[in-house]
């Protein structure tokens, strides 16, 4: 899978194990600098620890958030470092639609993101 990103960069992909590792060259092979280099997408299952970060609060509060959802959570978690840069869920609405909330200071991550979601998921997402 290619994912779409500016005419100077190419991606590649490697999928394994329901993660993906990214990292981009330029077209002339040299690799390439900014935010998109090493990002691994990941299911979220139970790794509150390294998701509060991203949401900006702690492990506990994140977990009894998720507690209080009237649905199952979907989550998938941005690794860059090993440390969390950017998350999304899926909220599934009344009208049967699937919705995307994303969290993270990595905007970047969030293509790669919803890739992997409407991947997962095999049918349309919306963003907001």
């Amino acid at each position: 899978m290619v994912v779409r990103v500016p005419d100077l960069l190419i991606g590649a992909v490697d999928r394994c194990g329901g993660s993906r590792n990214v990292s981009r060259t330029r077209r002339d092979g040299l690799p390439a600098t900014g935010s998109l280099r090493r990002v691994e997408i990941v299911r979220f299952t139970d790794e509150y620890e390294l998701a509060a970060g991203v949401y900006d609060v702690a492990a506990a509060e994140l977990r009894a958030r998720d507690e209080r959802q009237g649905q199952p959570l979907q989550r998938w978690l941005a690794l860059r470092a090993g440390e969390a840069a950017a998350a999304v869920r899926i909220w599934w609405r009344p009208d049967d639609r699937t919705f995307l909330y994303f969290v993270g200071a990595d905007r970047a991550a969030y293509s790669l993101l919803t890739d992997a979601v409407a991947d997962a998921v095999g049918r349309p997402v919306h963003t907001s």
